[in-house]
């Protein structure tokens, strides 16, 4: 099966923050200056909805997504700060969610997303690499105890 880099950038929190975020207005020439731009966890669960991982389903409740651009078309960087999920289908259940995406012209795609549990450390990982060709073909890789519905 064809893996695209849009397919996966549909449930991505950085797909959200590269279509907010407002193109710089030199069109991404070095002189224009690297931008910051925060966004609530909560309002990237809200845009984006939960990540499913087969019988898990995690929702982010609290934290930030920083994400840092000069040109978001052409380069964009996000990280998880201070981020944390449940698992609905798991009662009670408090997730640290630590990772970065990035994502670079001619569509690259890096994704290093990790679940932590309390005294459990590692419960799912999400640990994906993507390099999209012109024609749609490229390697995918993924490496992580998670691919996420929608992300194949």
């Amino acid at each position: 099966m064809q893996h695209r880099l849009y397919a996966i950038a549909v449930t991505s929190a950085l797909a959200f923050a590269l279509s907010a975020a407002p193109a710089s207005a030199g069109g991404g020439k070095p002189t224009d200056p690297v931008q910051h731009v925060s966004y609530s966890a909560v309002e990237i669960l809200e845009m984006d909805g939960p990540i499913v991982c087969g019988d898990h389903t995690y929702e982010f409740t609290s934290g930030t997504f920083l994400l840092v651009y000069r040109d978001p078309s052409v380069a964009s960087h996000a990280t998880f700060v201070n981020v944390r999920a449940t698992d609905v289908n798991v009662p009670g259940s408090d997730y640290r969610v630590v990772g970065t995406e990035t994502y670079s012209e001619p569509n690259r795609f890096v994704a290093k997303i990790g679940f932590i549990a309390k005294g459990a450390g590692v419960v799912e990982s999400i640990n994906i690499v993507v390099n999209e060709r012109p024609n749609g073909k490229g390697p995918y890789f993924s490496f992580g105890t998670c691919i996420p519905e929608g992300w194949s």
